[in-house]
């Protein structure tokens, strides 16, 4: 299963029904850990450290569904080019 299949199958309760949505283009912290399947704590702690495209609003973590399409897939080729090369 694609990232972005993952994506859209794992990150909200709500409907989505136009991808400029405003609403639907922005997960939580809950939903990015429920996609990548990481505790809560583990996501906010990459937040914390950059290492995942997030921003602040107030003291609350948010990150771009756009943002975090090519986040997944830069890091998915990555992930694949490692393992081709390890064998």
């Amino acid at each position: 299963m694609g990232s972005e299949s993952i994506l859209q199958s794992q990150t909200s309760t709500r409907p989505r029904t136009n991808d400029s949505d405003p609403i639907s283009s922005v997960l939580t912290l809950t939903e990015m850990a429920a996609l990548l399947r990481i505790p809560k704590a583990t996501m906010y702690k990459l937040a914390q450290l950059g290492r995942v495209p997030a921003f602040k609003v107030g003291k609350h973590w948010r990150f771009l569904r756009r943002d975090v399409e090519e986040w997944l897939a830069a890091h998915s080729a990555k992930a694949v080019s490692v393992e081709v090369g390890e064998r």
